[in-house]
Parts: structure tokens; sequence; C-alpha cells
């Protein structure tokens, strides 16, 4: 995972942009998600978050119980303490 994060920010500052990573292990998405990006948020207090949102094709009943509503609770809470969220989707073709 770290590899793949330092990918990402390789490719941002190539782009101008400037970028860093934060990575943490949970059990609660959506809190460890809102912790981790509220203390970044203070160090960087003019960033945008952004999430990804599984989109599948056929969505069964587990699928949607399992990663529908994550980007929507973690924007949710974002957006409540003032933090600009914004979700893309992420096509799935399984």
């Amino acid at each position: 995972m770290k590899r793949d994060l330092q990918k990402y920010v390789k490719v941002s500052r190539l782009h101008g942009f400037p970028a860093d990573y934060r990575t943490e292990i949970a059990t609660d998405v959506v809190d460890s998600v809102t912790r981790l990006v509220g203390k970044t948020a203070k160090e960087f207090p003019r960033s945008t978050v952004f999430t990804g949102k599984l989109v599948f094709k056929q969505e069964n009943p587990f699928q949607k119980i399992l990663h529908n509503e994550t980007a929507h609770s973690i924007q949710r809470r974002l957006q409540w303490d003032g933090i600009p969220t914004v979700i893309l989707p992420i096509r799935v073709d399984v």
C-alpha cells in the first residue's frame, strides 16, 4: 500500500500539485478516516478530500451493504467539519 501511495504522490507532484499521504490500520473505516483527515486538514487547511465509491454494473445485496455507504458516510462527517469532500465513481467490472 505504501508503494502505491508513493506512486500517486509522485504523479501529483509531477503535475505541480503539493501532495503527501497518510495511512492507518483500523477496524472502523469511517471513524479512522475522519480522524486521520481531521489531523491532516489542520496541517493542510486548504485541502480537498477525494473518496471513491465502487460502482458495479449489477450490484448484489452484499455489495450494497459492504461498499455503497462508506464514501457517503465519510463525506457527511467531513463536510460537517467544513472539509471539502468529493466522491469519485470507481467502475468495477465483475
